[in-house]
């Protein structure tokens, strides 16, 4: 069987925000709003005006630091304390993945429907309806799953396109891996986040979502973080949202996104962008693949260009030794994704691939200010 799941409505434009009280209205009148502590003083006078407008009673809490479990209980507690108690009828999460993540959290301790806001590009995290966990060190220690995706998306384009350069850079590594881990999963028939086989209609989107990426991307990152949003712009941000975020969740992961469970051990990567970790496990998985050399020259022109890191060293990681790489091949193996490949891979052909995969990305010097 296959299960091919999405957010109930998806808006992308520049202004949509405007248009939050509506689109909240008709999922429910009770409102907490989870907001990144950053971005709501920039944009809760408008927040406050359009919930007035449709009539919407709401409790706003700003937010800052990771997604771990005692931030979860707290932000909980904090609206059962509050004015609409457990009588939630949706969190609208407005901000970059974690606060997005904490947003869909919090909407599944209360039992309520959830509407994500990005205010950055930086992964797919607003379409999906799974969201991870780490510990007080950011070592992952759990990726849990709501019961459907989000009732809505709504992409302000002109606000996303307004966030710092390094944030849509990660959103693209997180992008470019989808085809190719989409790819893997439906070739051996492997389990989705959905608990099934692959989609068909999720696998061409990934594919599709890889060629707008290439494509565009360049283009599309002139812009980031110092004008209003351009055509390739727009292109770019359905892709990572949209293309990408569908084509993984109905469409599969692979060892590209199996590799954060090993790196997120190491200290110094562990800090790095998640689709700064997921690009560098692309190239480790392309290398497992057996992909040509002309082929993975042509992956590493890309990052340098867009400023996607080549090799754990371009991570920000100084003592790559075999050590280091066993630290991270045991929980890459030992990750569910592992198992949506075309072989069954120990770890001594893990460490070869970040070996060569090391060897060759010291040639690619990537922008080390996007990383």
């Amino acid at each position: 069987m296959i299960i091919f799941g999405s957010p109930s409505r998806y808006y992308q434009g520049p202004g949509c925000f405007d248009r939050i009280g509506d689109i909240v209205s008709g999922i429910g009148k009770r409102v907490v709003v989870l907001a990144d502590s950053f971005v709501l003083p920039m944009l809760e006078e408008r927040l406050h005006r359009r919930f007035a407008q449709s009539a919407l009673e709401a409790q706003i809490l700003p937010f800052s630091g990771d997604v771990t479990h005692g931030t979860i209980a707290t932000l909980t507690a904090e609206v059962e304390a509050g004015p609409l108690g457990r009588q939630v009828d949706v969190v609208v999460a407005i901000g970059g993945g974690k606060a997005i993540d904490v947003g869909k959290a919090l909407c599944h301790k209360l039992g309520c429907a959830v509407v994500t806001v990005p205010t950055a590009a930086a992964n797919d995290a607003p379409t999906s309806k799974n969201y991870v966990v780490y510990d007080d060190h950011h070592v992952l220690v759990e990726v849990a799953h709501l019961s459907e995706n989000p009732k809505a998306v709504i992409a302000d384009t002109d606000i996303i396109a307004g966030a710092p350069r390094a944030l849509l850079v990660a959103g693209i590594g997180d992008a470019v891996t989808k085809a190719f881990e989409a790819a893997q999963c439906y070739a051996v028939q492997g389990k989705t986040m959905f608990g099934e086989k692959p989609s068909l209609s999720a696998l061409a989107l990934a594919e599709a979502g890889y060629r707008v990426v290439r494509d565009h991307a360049v283009e599309g990152l002139a812009i980031a973080g110092t004008a209003p949003p351009n055509a390739a712009f727009e292109k770019l941000v359905e892709a990572l949202f949209v293309m990408g975020g569908i084509g993984f969740e109905s469409g599969g992961l692979s060892i590209a996104h199996a590799m954060t469970r090993g790196l997120s051990l190491v200290p110094e990567v562990a800090m790095a962008m998640h689709g700064q970790q997921v690009a560098y496990g692309l190239l480790v998985q392309l290398t497992l693949e057996g992909r040509s050399e002309d082929f993975l020259a042509d992956m590493r022109a890309f990052y340098d260009a867009v400023g996607l890191a080549t090799s754990l060293s371009t991570l920000g990681f100084s003592g790559v030794e075999d050590g280091a790489f066993r630290v991270i091949a045991g929980p890459t193996l030992a990750a569910p994704h592992t198992k949506n490949f075309t072989r069954t891979l120990s770890e001594a052909d893990l460490i070869d691939a970040m070996r060569r995969v090391e060897a060759a990305g010291v040639n690619f010097p990537t922008r080390t200010g996007d990383i």
